[in-house]
C-alpha cells in the first residue's frame, strides 16, 4: 500500500515538475492548437505560485531593471539562439525569466507571438501558467517597439499602456476578483511610474513591508 501511495504522488509530481532554467514544465499539457485560452482560463488552470500579478511585475522590475539594459523588440522572440543555448531576448523573456514563468523556445510559435495573443496564452496553458489581466497588458505594450530599446523606454511603454487602459475592465478579467471590490489597486496600478528608475521607492512606498 505504500509503494502504491508513493508511485501516485511521484506521477503528480511529475506533471508539476519544472525545468530549473525555463520554468517549462517537464510533462506540458496537451494544448489544441486553435484554441483561444482566456486570462481567466489560464488563471483558474494555474497554481497561484505561477500567476504573475501585477505586484510580482514591479517586484521583479526593481531587480531586473538594474541587470538588463536593452532588449530586443517582438519581431526578434523571446528567446533567441546563441552558441551556448537560447536566451532570454525581448522584455517579456527577460521578465519571464526572472520571475520565474514558464519560457519560449527558438522554433515555437509562440517566440514571436504578442503576449495576450492566442498563441502566446496557449503557451502559458501547456505550462499552466498565466499573467494577470495589468502584467498582460504592460507586457504587450513593452514588446511592440521594434528593434533594440532600453529597459527604460520599454517600461515607459507599459506604464503608459496601463495609465491609458480601462483598469476597471481589465480587473473584471481575473476570476480572483469579486464584484463591486474596492477600487483601491486601481489607484496604486495608475500611479506606476513612468520612470523605470523611480519603481524601487514607489514599491517601497504603497507596498510598505509587504513588498
Amino acid at each position: 500500500m505504500i509503494a502504491v501511495h508513493e508511485a501516485i504522488e511521484d506521477v503528480g509530481a511529475t506533471e508539476l515538475r519544472r525545468e530549473h532554467d525555463t520554468w517549462r514544465l517537464s510533462k506540458p499539457e496537451a494544448v489544441a492548437p486553435d484554441s483561444v485560452p482566456t486570462i481567466a482560463d489560464l488563471i483558474l488552470a494555474a497554481h497561484a505560485h505561477d500567476v504573475l500579478d501585477f505586484r510580482g511585475l514591479v517586484q521583479a522590475l526593481t531587480y531586473f531593471s538594474y541587470r538588463v539594459h536593452s532588449t530586443a523588440g517582438l519581431p526578434d522572440g523571446h528567446r533567441s539562439r546563441e552558441d551556448e543555448g537560447n536566451f532570454p531576448n525581448s522584455f517579456t523573456g527577460h521578465i519571464s525569466t526572472w520571475y520565474g514563468q514558464p519560457c519560449t523556445l527558438v522554433g515555437e510559435e509562440a517566440n514571436h507571438a504578442a503576449v495576450g495573443s492566442a498563441a502566446y496564452r496557449r503557451h502559458l496553458a501547456a505550462h499552466r501558467a498565466a499573467f494577470d489581466p495589468f502584467v498582460e497588458c504592460y507586457l504587450a505594450a513593452a514588446d511592440e517597439m521594434p528593434g533594440e530599446h532600453d529597459v527604460a523606454e520599454r517600461h515607459r511603454a507599459g506604464a503608459q499602456a496601463l495609465r491609458t487602459a480601462d483598469l476597471a475592465a481589465l480587473r473584471d478579467l481575473d476570476p480572483r476578483w469579486r464584484p463591486g471590490g474596492s477600487d483601491e489597486f486601481l489607484s496604486i496600478v495608475a500611479t506606476l511610474p513612468l520612470e523605470v528608475h523611480e519603481v524601487e521607492s514607489w514599491v517601497d512606498d504603497v507596498f510598505g513591508d509587504d513588498a
